[in-house]
């Protein structure tokens, strides 16, 4: 992965950092994703060998925080099959304690509706769907 800092100022390239996500499926079948800071050397040599069946997924990442709430909003824009989509990622105080409380969501995010962990919004929505070349 690799992410590029852009100025809001004058739109300029503030730099970029690279990371790359391992995913062990452990005996009980349980997923363990596995991140770590990668070199630029070493994201060249892994674009190389990449999957070709995926998209490069690009998109705006706008975090705040809001009533203790930490707030992520995903704007995609490519590929052109989710460009424009918004994604509202909200975690709570809740979420960290494992309980399921309802978030506060602030006035000016007009929000469609919540996804659940369903097939049909897994295939719509799910990163793994997203970049998948059609």
């Amino acid at each position: 992965r690799k992410r590029t800092g852009i100025s809001t100022i004058d739109g300029r390239r503030l730099g970029s950092s690279y990371g790359l996500t391992t995913v062990q499926i452990m005996q009980n079948g349980q997923q363990v994703e596995v991140k770590r800071i990668i070199s630029q050397r070493e994201y060249t040599a892994a674009y190389k060998t990449r999957d070709m069946t995926r998209n490069i997924v690009k998109q705006t990442r706008i975090t705040f925080l809001w009533n203790m709430q930490s707030f992520t909003i995903y704007i995609y824009k490519e590929p052109e099959h989710v460009k424009d989509l918004c994604l509202c990622h909200v975690q709570t105080a809740a979420d960290i304690e494992g309980n399921d409380d309802e978030v506060d969501m602030p006035d000016f995010l007009d929000v469609g509706r919540r996804l659940t962990d369903c097939k049909d919004d897994n295939q719509s929505y799910g990163a793994f769907n997203i970049s998948l070349v059609r």
